[in-house]
């Protein structure tokens, strides 16, 4: 599939520590083929091309990042796909939307599904059209998709509640793993759903709990069982004593 898209990707998502040939497909977003020149000794350079990934949260990220010019190709391609109500100040969670949903494809897939986020919105934009001419009993879910910031300040209060760390005192794979697994539960605790009712005219809409504190630290604790246990047991030391000191100036 190719993009109108695509080059506003390339202009944006300038390799650096997104850039990697997709492996272990994780929480990786596919934004397409790269065409890399590879030398061994003795023979002639080589040209081979590969599939480029990109970090979730870097690829979330770039909505951020954009110009006046990328912004406006991006708002006004959403809307000609009939995401008439999006304006640039909410562009980056349309954009949140489609990073989500190509990733959820890669990842789900084993990296067999292979779309760039402008691909699923495309994709997204059309399977809408098609429900819109069906008249028979419907379902609607509604997903809140969280932009890049919002999920790094969740995960930035759960670490200090639960390992004493900043968000940014992670590194690399400790980023990726708890942003991959908060984003996915607050994607799993927002959401709307609206179905016909049994009589006819009306309709039943169920709306889940939504995120909270409480949820996201018990996220950062599980996730962080396996990359940062010495830092949640010495925070739960620190809570001990804190607890301690208090209970006993009370006493």
């Amino acid at each position: 599939m190719t993009s109108p898209l695509s080059s506003l990707l390339s202009a944006v998502s300038g390799g650096g520590s997104g850039g990697a040939v997709a492996g272990g497909v994780g929480g990786d977003v596919y934004i397409g083929k790269e065409e890399r020149t590879i030398s061994v000794p003795k023979r002639p350079k080589t040209k081979i091309v590969v599939d480029k990934t990109m970090n979730l949260a870097d690829a979330i990220s770039q909505a951020y990042t954009w110009d006046n010019k990328q912004r406006a190709a991006f708002v006004a391609k959403a809307r000609a796909l009939g995401f008439t109500d999006v304006t640039d100040l909410t562009s980056p969670n349309l954009w949140a939307m489609a990073v989500n949903g190509a990733s959820q494809w890669f990842k789900e897939s084993k990296g067999k599904i292979k779309m760039t986020p402008e691909e699923y919105l495309e994709w997204y934009a059309k399977s809408q059209k098609e429900q819109e001419g069906y008249t028979g009993p419907t379902t609607s879910k509604t997903i809140t998709n969280y932009g890049g910031a919002q999920i790094r300040d969740w995960i930035n209060d759960g670490l200090l509640k639960k390992a004493g760390r900043t968000f940014e005192s992670l590194d690399q794979n400790e980023r990726s793993q708890l942003y991959q697994a908060v984003n996915e539960y607050l994607q799993k605790s927002a959401i709307t759903t609206t179905r016909k009712g049994k009589k006819e005219g009306t309709t039943i809409t169920e709306v889940t709990p939504g995120p909270s504190a409480a949820g996201v630290q018990e996220v950062v604790a599980k996730v962080g069982q396996d990359i940062l246990a010495p830092d949640i047991e010495r925070q739960q030391r620190i809570n001990f004593a804190s607890w301690l000191s208090q209970n006993a100036a009370g006493a």
